[in-house]
């Protein structure tokens, strides 16, 4: 259904079924075209047929998954063990000596690491077989406390966003590092650091290998990293930010609709679609409830109200397997509105 333009459903015809004999603890999503299912003590992966390809018995608290394109991690936040995929089976383990706070994964394996005990956090990086590729320490009294992490698609820049408090005034920064050549005679490996007055940054995230956003609780920041980080874009909220989503091309936020127009001004939300540089595209207001939003393969937006299940397929799924990805994750039925813009079509999905 999300690969046509324009299209609504108001019913549908099952061709394939599956009963759940698993708990509700258990959590599906969508890795490399099949169905990864995983839970507090082990993970399964099966084809849309519910067939298992492989599965790994392992024992975490919460378990988290970050996936790139080919690979998957599974890490326990709190926790000190991470586990690597790919669709064929285990790649390799990390086993840490300090608890995991976030886990990144770049597109060849590479896993991002931050650590935090009594009061320092570590960064640790690792290959996609488990190997210590870098580590070292971020102390609070020096640098603030780490928000978030983020990895470049290739692996080989790495961000950190830090809040500092220290003198009673709010202050983040962001310090990026680069693991190649242009890194190499840099102290830890540090090119360049970004300080903000009075806002707090808590996510972000490389698009691709030298654009990074940053989401602070005002405003969102596009950076350019290829050389010495400079910021390119700001764009202020004009309401409260409920969701951000995105992909190496474009940017969407989701937004308290605030428009005064006739038509618009009962609707609940506003979408607003930026690309990678910073210039909106599309905007579109709207009421649906909605859990989650996502792009898909072709730039389409997915909005789900239920249980979510990624889209990204790596093939052309024929309605009975897309039905049949839906009814393991326990999805019942949606409603479709077009909001596309050049060709490109936007979606929002709900029950």
């Amino acid at each position: 259904y999300i690969y046509h333009q324009v299209r609504t459903y108001d019913s549908h015809e099952a061709k394939v079924t599956e009963d759940r004999q698993d708990s509700a603890a258990n959590t599906y999503l969508e890795f490399q075209g099949n169905i990864l299912k995983y839970s507090n003590d082990g993970a399964f992966y099966t084809d849309t047929s519910n067939e298992l390809i492989w599965n790994q018995s392992y024992e975490m608290s919460d378990p988290v998954v970050v996936m790139s394109a080919k690979y998957a991690a599974i890490g326990d936040e709190k926790g000190t063990l991470v586990y690597i995929f790919d669709k064929d089976g285990l790649c390799g383990k990390i086993e840490t000596t300090k608890p995991i706070v976030r886990v990144k994964i770049a597109e060849q394996g590479t896993v991002a690491l931050l650590l935090e005990e009594n009061g320092v956090s570590y960064l640790k990086l690792c290959d996609k077989a488990g190997k210590t590729l870098a580590e070292g320490e971020l102390h609070v009294e020096n640098s603030g406390y780490p928000m978030d992490i983020a990895l470049s698609k290739d692996g080989k820049r790495f961000a950190v966003s830090m809040l500092n408090i220290s003198d009673g005034t709010i202050k983040s920064s962001i310090a990026f590092y680069n693991f190649d050549s242009a890194g190499e005679k840099k102290i830890d490996h540090v090119v360049g650091t970004k300080k903000y007055s009075d806002i707090i940054i808590p996510q972000i995230e490389f698009l691709g290998n030298d654009k990074l956003i940053a989401v602070s609780d005002q405003k969102l920041m596009l950076l350019e990293v290829s050389g010495k980080p400079q910021e390119k874009k700001s764009i202020k909220y004009g309401s409260r930010l409920r969701t951000i989503f995105y992909n190496g091309k474009y940017i969407g936020l989701i937004l308290d609709n605030e428009s005064s127009s006739k038509e618009e001004k009962n609707d609940v939300y506003c979408m607003q679609i930026y690309d990678n540089r910073g210039a909106l595209v599309k905007e579109k207001t709207f009421s649906r409830t909605y859990r989650k939003a996502e792009f898909l393969n072709n730039n389409e937006v997915y909005e789900s109200a239920y249980g979510v299940f990624s889209t990204s397929f790596s093939f052309m799924p024929n309605k009975a397997e897309i039905e049949m990805i839906a009814a393991l994750l326990g999805y019942r039925g949606y409603s479709s509105i077009n909001a596309g813009w050049d060709n490109e079509h936007f979606y929002i999905c709900a029950q």
